[in-house]
């Protein structure tokens, strides 16, 4: 949902689902402030003009700030995604292996 505050500022409010296998886990974030809007295309082609906002992302014993488009992924396979732009100068991906930071526990 977004919203302005009174100097004109857009704020969104969105829910944060942190375990992909516990759909009544839920955390609520209120008016996080809006930096841009960016259209976005889907891998099917389709775009649509996206919120942005900025927050920090703790991944293998770093945090750094990361730009995050705000999208409904309920029915996807995942929840989120962290894009190249995030990752590049920090990680190298290994696409042939899976949870090399551990399993959530």
């Amino acid at each position: 949902v977004l919203s302005n505050d009174e100097h004109g500022q857009s704020l969104a409010t969105f829910d944060l689902h942190p375990s992909s296998d516990d759909d009544d886990e839920v955390i609520r974030v209120r008016q996080h402030p809006v930096i841009a809007f960016r259209y976005v295309k889907s891998s099917s082609g389709h775009g649509t003009y996206r919120p942005v906002i900025r927050t920090k992302l703790d991944l293998g014993g770093t945090s750094f700030p990361i730009d995050l488009t705000l999208a409904t992924r309920d029915q996807m396979g995942f929840r989120m995604l962290i894009g190249r732009a995030a990752l590049r100068g920090r990680f190298h991906v290994d696409p042939s292996s899976s949870f090399l930071q551990g399993v959530r526990t």
